[in-house]
C-alpha cells in the first residue's frame, strides 16, 4: 500500500526547456520534479553532456531511452 506514495514522494529529472533531437543537455536545462517515474535526481552528472535523442518538450520526465 506504500508503493504509490513512495513512488509520488520522490523526484525525476525534468527538461525545463523544448529539446531537439541531437541537443545536448546542460545543468540548466534540467529541474527535479515529482513524481519519481524518471531519472532520480541522483543521476544528474551522468545525464548532463549527453545527447538527447528525440524531440521532446519541456516538462518532459526523462529516462534512459530518452537520452
Amino acid at each position: 500500500c506504500e508503493i504509490i506514495p513512495r513512488r509520488e514522494a520522490r523526484r525525476s529529472l525534468v527538461l525545463t526547456r523544448d529539446m531537439k533531437a541531437g541537443e545536448i543537455i546542460k545543468k540548466e536545462d534540467l529541474m527535479p520534479k515529482r513524481p519519481g517515474t524518471g531519472i532520480s535526481p541522483q543521476y544528474s552528472k551522468i545525464v548532463i553532456g549527453r545527447k538527447v535523442v528525440k524531440d521532446l518538450p519541456e516538462d518532459t520526465i526523462l529516462t534512459w531511452e530518452m537520452i
